[in-house]
């Protein structure tokens, strides 16, 4: 029966802590938060600049097709503006009525293209502002002179000397990264295929 208030299972309770000279130990107070504790806060960084956007990947093979064909449509025109060149008795007029059509015809795709595009609103503006003529003014030269020397020279040997310029000058700007480019470091085997083209422009143009 209960004595005092309390019940018999308190009373052996309190019996057997009268018998025991041990301390009772405080239970540790389990936590449920397990995660880790915040760290230090990294210190600022100074900011550096921004680096123009690369453009998406793509795979080797359609790039190959369409680099091919950009070629092809390089020849075909140049044959096509030194007849103009020829008939109209000036290289610098072919070249100036390839230039206009070349840009209408672009201006005409990127328009169509900018009205399909989403991220419009997030073009930021192109700086250093001499990109707006340098690369027009470098395609001009090209032409013209194209123009004026496939009729002297013959079309096979103006594009094959202009390949060799052209690989060439892009293996130089991809192993030093002129232009902001991504940098392709020069091996041998890049080495030993110029020389080849070279070799196969010698033989076009002297065979």
């Amino acid at each position: 029966m209960p004595h005092g208030g309390l019940s018999a299972r308190g009373l052996r309770r309190a019996a057997r802590a009268a018998r025991d000279p041990r301390p009772l130990r405080a239970a540790r107070p389990r936590s449920r938060d397990r995660r880790p504790a915040p760290q230090a806060a990294l210190s600022p960084r100074r900011a550096l600049p921004e680096r123009p956007r690369r453009g998406p990947r793509v795979s080797w093979l359609p790039a190959a097709l369409l680099a091919f064909g950009a070629g092809a449509c390089l020849a075909l025109q140049a044959g096509l503006n030194a007849q103009l060149g020829l008939r109209a008795q000036s290289s610098l007029l072919a070249a100036s009525v390839g230039a206009l059509s070349a840009a209408f015809c672009v201006a005409l795709a990127w328009l169509l293209a900018r009205s399909a595009r989403a991220a419009a609103s997030e073009r930021q503006p192109v700086r250093p502002r001499a990109l707006w003529l340098v690369g027009g003014a470098l395609g001009g030269v090209a032409l013209a002179l194209i123009y004026a020397l496939v009729p002297r020279v013959g079309l096979d040997a103006v594009v094959v000397l202009a390949l060799v310029g052209q690989l060439l000058t892009s293996l130089l700007a991809g192993h030093f990264g002129w232009l902001d480019l991504p940098r392709a470091r020069l091996t041998p085997r890049k080495l030993l295929g110029a020389l080849l083209l070279m070799g196969g422009a010698t033989l076009v143009t002297h065979g």
